[in-house]
Order: C-alpha cells, then structure tokens, then sequence
C-alpha cells in the first residue's frame, strides 16, 4: 500500500495546479491553453457525453486518456479488491421497514463486506441505527449506537421495539467528540460507522486506537467536514511528512462524484450555477475588476423569481449598485455559455477526484497500522449505490 499511496502522492503532486484551480471562478481557462489537444477534446463533448463521464470515474479516465496520458496510471492505483455480491439476502421480512431503498442496499452490502461479527457491536453516529440495528439481528449481537440528535436517537430506539430487539439493540445520545464517547468504547468490540463524516470518522479510529478496540469496520464520507482546521491534518506518520498539502476545499473535491440527487435537484442546481456565472459577468463590468466576487448561498426557491431579481437579491447582499440600463436577458445567455463551458473544464479536475479519495483513505489505513492493526481496504458497493464505496477494516494484532 506504501508504493501505491507515494505514486499517487507523485502524481497528485505532478497536476496540483489542475485540481487546486476552481474552475468555476474562471472567467476563461488559460490554464488548459497549454494543452490544446485536451481543451478541444473537453469541449467538443456532447451533453450525453459529459453526464456519462461524470458520473463515471472508470469511463472519465478510460476516455480522457487519449488526451491525458496520465490517466492509465490514476486508473491503475484506484484498483481495490471487490466485496461487491449479486445476491445478498435480507434476514427477515420487512428489516428495511422506515429504511429509503438506497440506504438499505448499502447495508446489505455493508453486512455482506464485513461477514461474521462475533462481538458486541458500537455504531458510530448512527442516525436512526439501521446499520447497527440490522447487524445485531443478522449476527445475534447486541448493539450500541451513539447519536447527538435526540429526535434520531428516540426514533431508533422506537424502531428497535417494533422489531422486538430493544433487549439487543440501544441507542445513546451523545457528542461522538466528547469524553462521554469514551464511557461506551470497549476493547471487546466491533466498532462501526456508514458514511460517518470527516472529522466524526476519525475521531472513531482516534479513539478505537485509544481503547484498542478488537474490530473495526468503517465508510468514511465528506471528509471535508466536522474538522478543527482549514487546513487537513493527516492522520498517519507517512501522510504527515508526505509534501501533498490539503484544504477543506480540496477535500470537497474528492467526495464531488453524487448519485443521490434527483432529477429535479440536479436542475436546480444547474440552473442555479448558471445564473451564478451570469451574475458573475454582470458583477465584473460593474465593478470593472476581471475577478470573482464570492457571494452568499441563496435558496433554490429563488428559481420561482427571475434571473434578474436574482442578481438583484446577490448585489443587494453585496452592496452593488445596479442601474436600469443592464440587459439582464443578455447576462444571462452569458451564464448558460460560462456554464456550459465550466462544465466540460470541471471534467479534468473530476479526473483527480478519486486519487485524492483514494489518498485518505490509505492515510486512514496506514495510521491504523501504526496504532496496530492489521488493516485492509475493499469495495463494498457498487458506486450506483454510493459513490463512498470504500471499506476500511481493521483488526487488532493479538
């Protein structure tokens, strides 16, 4: 894993300024002016084209090789072994009742990917303890989940009574990053989290190391998030002297690949992004300034307005001055143009979205190691069930 995590260090190094660049603050792509062949090949892309490929990093990588030599080596260190099984089987009737359908799979992929558990089962920020919930009843285990969210924790254990294993299954509410945590941590057993968060994830493996917890069984998700810093602390010895430097904002990059959305938040949120960039433009002639203004968040309730009371409410927060002369028809043609070009330029950055994922979650590995586990890393689920389909295991050296 050493060889593997310092090529992709290599070459996430190689192409920093690639990936570190926002795109969409760019009002043109110079940066790619360097490499014609590949500016020409990104935006002669069809609409079909691009959605493929974006929601894709086998098929984005496989085809931009062409123009992107350097994408075979990505490709090659983003292998893992595979868990994934075409017929997983539910224990009982009716276990995914209150669970959404994708949510659900992931369990059962989940359970699948980690096997037998034969001790006493702790999920971390559990929700409503699906996970948790589903485990102890598939492995006649009791189970524990901590959550911070009272509405949560009282809705998992009313759950745990309709499916008759309140005796088996409890959930606590408490602050995963308080010294409360430590009162349910015990070196007797298997520790578990489904897309616990950044910061909430690796405070688990902190704390399992801690304990020297038997088991430990975790999917790490937005790594971006719940964390002290701006800037990303690496866990293991190896990422820490490692030269990559990482922000918040390059964390975000590497959880961007979504396939939660519906069809209509996909709109919305295209259509939004596309206004962005029109307002953009507009606010760059009026202040006369070639750079992007960063502007507050707004609701996508918003789209029922107008582009133009758009750009009004965003110059508003801004303290712009907006005159009647402004052809707001005229801006926003721009923006769809912007966006349409954005999106084709975001395209190489999505080529590096799954190295850098792939690079913490080797660094996750790596420290384990030192705390002294043995540690491995598969593929639970296939990425149409979720993208963040890595699984960390992680067993103590007796």
């Amino acid at each position: 894993m050493l060889e593997r995590f310092e090529r992709l260090t290599n070459l996430l190094l190689k192409h920093e300024v690639t990936w570190k660049t926002s795109t969409f603050k760019q009002a043109n792509f110079r940066y790619l002016d360097q490499q014609a062949e590949l500016k020409q090949w990104l935006f002669s892309l069809s609409d079909h084209e691009l959605a493929s490929l974006q929601s894709n990093d086998t098929l984005l990588l496989n085809a931009i090789f062409c123009v992107f030599p350097d994408a075979a080596e990505i490709l090659e260190l983003l292998q893992f072994p595979s868990s994934i099984s075409s017929t997983l089987q539910p224990p009982e009737k009716f276990w995914d009742t209150d669970i959404p359908g994708r949510k659900a799979s992931q369990i059962l992929a989940f359970s699948d990917a980690v096997g037998k558990i034969n001790h006493p089962i702790l999920e971390w920020c559990c929700g409503k303890q699906h996970l948790g919930r589903f485990l102890s009843e598939v492995n006649n285990q009791p189970s524990e989940g901590l959550e911070i969210d009272t509405h949560l924790v009282a809705k998992a254990n009313e759950l745990s009574k309709k499916r008759k294993l309140h005796h088996l299954v409890i959930t606590h509410e408490c602050d995963v990053f308080s010294t409360q945590a430590d009162h349910f941590i015990k070196q007797d057993q298997h520790i578990v989290a489904l897309h616990a968060c950044g910061g909430l994830h690796a405070q688990l493996l902190k704390k399992c190391a801690e304990h020297q917890v038997n088991q430990i069984s975790v999917s790490p998700c937005c790594y971006h998030r719940f964390n002290a810093s701006e800037r990303y602390q690496a866990l293991s010895k190896s990422g820490q002297t490692s030269a990559l430097r990482l922000t918040m904002s390059d964390l975000r990059l590497a959880v961007q690949e979504t396939k939660t959305a519906s069809a209509s938040e996909t709109r919305k949120r295209r259509t939004l992004q596309a206004w962005r960039l029109g307002f953009d433009s507009l606010q760059r002639d009026i202040r006369a300034e070639d750079s992007y203004l960063e502007t507050p968040s707004v609701n996508s309730s918003i789209l029922n307005t107008s582009f133009k009371s758009f750009c009004k409410e965003l110059a508003h927060r801004k303290n712009l001055v907006l005159d009647g002369s402004i052809n707001y028809k005229d801006y926003q043609i721009k923006g769809a143009d912007r966006f349409y070009l954005y999106e084709r330029a975001e395209l190489f950055r999505m080529c590096f979205r799954r190295a850098l994922e792939t690079w913490l979650i080797l660094d996750r590995a790596f420290y384990l190691s030192e705390q002294g586990y043995k540690t491995s890393i598969e593929i639970f689920c296939s990425s149409d069930i979720s993208p963040r389909n890595f699984m960390l295991h992680a067993q103590l050296h007796t």
